[in-house]
């Protein structure tokens, strides 16, 4: 499965600003004294994965004092997934995140998912890690599993609580935090049939709410179809209906042939001149109608043109934005302190220009933007594409509105040439009036009832469609049940040796680390058990939790399968309360962790020297009072 790697961290700010070190396969460790940055590296990276961090929150009271009063700030992360790199960024206080590859693609993605965004970055890389998004439900309520649930088993955060082995949940409430979710996301990191199991079941309920739908759409049209053939025939089949039809047009067809045969009584020509002339200058009417609707059209046709051409410029001018975004992203070149001859930083005076004249500072800032002000240009620009693309629908729509005006209109002066010669053809002949009115009466019934019958046949027809759809909406789901109850069969099976896995080697590194637990294990709700849950000792909790994380990432490494990423983020366990004794032996079962030489990212977060010494290696940056991990610019 693929692996996720944190290659660099960096933070920019007006104020504030910091770059970390480039973090190799492994083991990592930034270690540094209380309040100089740890927990501060550990906030940045999660929310620029799109979590959640209350102290980035301007109205909490516990706020980060530096990042809270920062501008223009952002997080950029570079990760790579599997071979392939890509460069994130998020501002601080947005929910939108933009992802760049090396060949300069951007795209902009919604943290949340609404009516208009249905896919999210959560969508995004959960899709490049190979863990599909699987969907669970509670009663009424369903939601899918996103990339901050899987950072409940991936980033060991500084609790205050060991106890809880899942990392707190951003929002809390009854469905985030309950033992559904919880054992969901177990099973999606560790079970291979788990995971497809939770995929059949997302397809069993479509289908199912399909079936549902198209049961309670079957049940309306029979209704309907019973309420027409009450009125005029009994309730028939559309084999039945339709010859009942052909019957009817049969019997119409005969009454308008005598119709026809029998002779028009004679008008006066005056009378009938009178009404070719009423009839003439409808006529006329209409054909005017029918250019002013053609001229109107062509209107439309240039006007849809034009948008054209403006949607053509509107995406250029997005593409072309995209590239100096990321022209700015590998060179820096949004500064108005830069040396336009060398590129280096110049400390320029405040009202004077890099060459040293006087001038307004206000005229020479305008023309340099910054990173987020491009981003805004990106997303107005992308939003005129969008809105010219409704004005060309709502033209094609006008247009197709005219359309078929002039068609009705065209066919109504067709209708009225029609009369005219049928004035014409009525001046002789003689006709017996009773037999005219009984043969009219006739035909308007016939016609009736043949529309009847054709109404009922169209209701019968999508009944019937309706019906076909919904036995095969009952197979399928027939079928997908089948899977679900074969697949949730297996995941148990496999489920019961990965917990033996688990176990065996949670087990091991418990009784290398705490001294009197003489057996580490889980529950059926995949929660650690130490000494059966009898041991209460509060020096076993940091070891409990931290080992816990450990072995998640053991099994990952031992099957290829298992959709676990390899990555993990552990920030500061001791504060928790662990003897340093402990704590050492607990990081030393990192050693056994490493195995079949496979890949894998830890990055630990620790004070200084709390951990082996044969770690020493390993430490990529140390952080102090005196030298802080945000460093003012």
């Amino acid at each position: 499965m693929a692996r996720l790697a944190i290659r660099q961290l960096k933070y920019s700010g007006d104020s504030y600003y910091y770059e970390s070190p480039i973090f190799e396969d492994g083991l990592n460790i930034i270690e540094g004294t209380n309040g100089s940055g740890k927990t501060t590296f550990s906030d940045l990276l999660y929310y620029g994965l799109s979590g959640d961090v209350e102290k980035f929150h301007p109205m909490k009271s516990n706020h980060h004092k530096e990042i809270r009063s920062d501008k223009n700030n952002c997080i950029d992360v570079h990760i790579q997934i599997g071979n392939d790199h890509y460069f994130v960024k998020r501002f601080i206080g947005s929910n939108d995140i933009s992802v760049s590859d090396p060949n300069g693609n951007i795209d902009v993605l919604p943290i949340f998912r609404s009516q208009e965004n249905k896919f999210t970055f959560s969508d995004w890389i959960l899709g490049k890690l190979e863990i599909d998004p699987v969907e669970l439900s509670m009663g009424t309520i369903t939601w899918k599993i996103n990339i901050r649930d899987i950072f409940r088993l991936i980033y060991h955060d500084q609790a205050p609580n060991p106890i809880d082995v899942f990392k707190s949940q951003d929002v809390s409430n009854f469905i985030s935090d309950s033992k559904v979710m919880r054992r969901a996301i177990f099973e999606v990191l560790i079970g291979k049939a788990f995971h497809d199991y939770y995929k059949a079941l997302s397809r069993y309920r479509e289908n199912d709410n399909d079936r549902l739908k198209l049961k309670g759409a079957v049940d309306l049209y029979k209704s309907m179809a019973g309420e027409i053939s009450k009125s005029n025939l009994k309730d028939m089949n559309t084999e039945f209906i339709k010859d009942a039809i052909q019957k009817k047009i049969a019997q119409l067809s005969r009454i308008e042939e005598y119709f026809k045969s029998l002779s028009i009584k004679p008008q006066r020509p005056a009378e009938s001149m009178s009404k070719i002339t009423i009839v003439k200058s409808e006529m006329l009417d209409l054909q005017l109608r029918e250019s002013q609707l053609r001229q109107k059209a062509e209107e439309l046709i240039d006007e849809l043109s034009q948008l054209q051409k403006v949607k053509t410029l509107s995406i250029l001018e997005v593409t072309q934005i995209k590239k100096m975004i990321y022209a700015h992203e590998q060179l820096g070149l949004f500064s108005a302190d830069t040396c336009p001859y060398c590129l280096r930083d110049v400390k320029r005076n405040k009202n004077k220009c890099v060459c040293g004249a006087d001038i307004d500072e206000s005229e020479y800032e305008k023309f340099f933007y910054s990173s987020s002000e491009y981003m805004d240009i990106l997303q107005a620009k992308q939003k005129t594409v969008e809105t010219v693309d409704e004005a060309i629908l709502a033209c094609e729509r006008d247009l197709n509105d005219f359309k078929k005006q002039m068609e009705s209109v065209a066919k109504e002066s067709a209708e009225k040439r029609e009369k005219i010669t049928a004035i014409i053809n009525q001046l002789d002949g003689s006709v017996n009036f009773e037999e005219v009115k009984d043969a009219s009466n006739k035909i308007v019934e016939l016609k009736n009832e043949i529309g009847s019958l054709r109404q009922q046949l169209d209701l019968e027809q999508k009944r019937q469609d309706l019906e076909d759809r919904l036995n095969t909406s009952e197979l399928a789901c027939g079928s997908a049940k089948k899977e679900v109850d074969k697949l949730f069969a297996d995941a148990n099976f496999e489920m019961d040796r990965r917990i033996t896995q688990f176990g065996e080697k949670y087990n091991e590194m418990m009784q290398k680390t705490v001294k009197d637990c003489r057996r580490a294990s889980i529950d059926s709700d995949y929660m650690p058990l130490i000494n059966d849950g009898e041991y209460r000792e509060a020096s076993a909790a940091v070891p409990r939790r931290l080992l816990y994380y450990f072995t998640l990432l053991y099994l990952s490494l031992l099957d290829d399968g298992i959709r676990f990423p390899r990555f993990l983020l552990i920030d500061t366990p001791e504060t928790s309360g662990i003897d340093r004794e402990n704590l050492i032996k607990s990081f030393e079962c990192i050693k056994d962790i490493a195995i079949n030489s496979k890949l894998y990212q830890i990055i630990l977060l620790t004070g200084i020297g709390k951990y082996p010494d044969t770690f020493k290696d390993f430490v990529v940056q140390t952080v102090t009072d005196d030298n802080k991990l945000l460093q003012k610019k």
